[in-house]
């Protein structure tokens, strides 16, 4: 199972927790500061969730945000989320670089103060179910 861990209010902040006799480091990172976007952690791990589950940080500054099943579906309370089911993703074709995503992103209502990084423009990009199947990699 993979979850994704947040913090909120931080651009990035790397944290330890302790894991037996050693420790986990993560790096939460994808954050804009001063918006409702949080820094985020991911793994599949389940002795690096127990780490950060079990930490003094959990529900306090560190919160769950995101779990999902084996097969990739979004869980919502140990339930598969029926209305991101039935949610089609819309391709764009007619986009193929991060500029021309960050214009269609705007031209949709997206604020542009949201969208001032790679990572962030996807992350908007996934939060409206697009999907830029021509987009080059840079």
């Amino acid at each position: 199972m993979k979850k994704t861990y947040k913090i909120n209010g931080l651009n990035t902040s790397v944290i330890r927790f302790k894991l037996g006799k050693g420790e986990l480091v993560a790096k939460f990172d994808g954050g804009i500061k001063g918006t409702d976007i949080p820094a985020t952690f991911t793994t599949e791990k389940p002795l690096a969730q127990l780490a950060i589950e079990n930490s003094e940080l959990f529900n306090k500054k560190v919160f769950l945000y995101k779990e999902y099943d084996d097969e990739g579906n979004l869980l919502v309370k140990g339930r598969r989320n029926k209305l991101q089911e039935n949610v089609e993703k819309k391709d764009v074709s007619e986009v193929d670089d991060i500029n021309g995503v960050r214009e269609y992103l705007i031209g949709i209502g997206v604020s542009a103060s949201k969208l001032n990084s790679k990572q962030n423009i996807m992350k908007m990009a996934a939060m409206n179910n697009l999907s830029f199947p021509n987009l080059k990699e840079e």
